[in-house]
């Protein structure tokens, strides 16, 4: 219900596309009934939408990518992609090193949230400020995957401007 009145929310503001958190809770869900009951609500989600709405399903607590990225593969549907938060990959001890997750999350990427942090909070640092080479992961990620948009997910943006012209990565 909530998606639904968040998708008609959207189109009323002439919007195009959302990302969603996945839902999934370690320890709570055992991974291939998420991934299965995920990929099923998806695609039922999906199957009256517009071509040219798009939904970017956004990795939270999730060990590793493979789930989300199984759960894109079943719903096969091309407005349908990851969201890679790069913040979230990196922290809380995550098992799975950021370069494994946009390297394994490529193929299904569509939106790339960037920030940064030390690696044990989501702390939304500038780019800069913190453990996260941002800078290798953008240009790994603008040259393998096409049609990917990107959001500065910080606190105050205009470091975060700045430290992407710095480093050539924006104009």
């Amino acid at each position: 219900m909530r998606y639904a009145q968040a998708y008609l929310l959207m189109l009323r503001y002439g919007i195009r596309a959302m990302v969603v958190h996945s839902g999934f809770i370690p320890l709570i869900y055992n991974e291939n009934w998420f991934v299965e009951k995920s990929a099923a609500f998806w695609k039922e989600f999906m199957s009256d939408k517009p071509d040219n709405f798009r939904l970017h399903l956004e990795n939270t607590f999730e060990p590793s990518p493979g789930m989300l990225c199984e759960i894109v593969g079943a719903v096969d549907d091309e407005r349908f992609t990851l969201c890679l938060d790069i913040g979230h990959a990196s922290c809380a001890g995550k098992p799975t090193p950021i370069d494994t997750w946009v390297e394994r999350a490529l193929p299904y990427l569509g939106h790339v949230h960037l920030n940064n942090n030390y690696g044990q909070a989501d702390t939304h640092n500038d780019l800069g400020d913190g453990i996260i080479g941002v800078n290798a992961i953008i240009r790994k990620i603008m040259g393998g995957a096409s049609n990917v948009t990107f959001t500065i997910e910080t606190i105050n943006s205009k470091p975060s401007v700045e430290w992407l012209r710095a480093e050539g990565l924006l104009r």
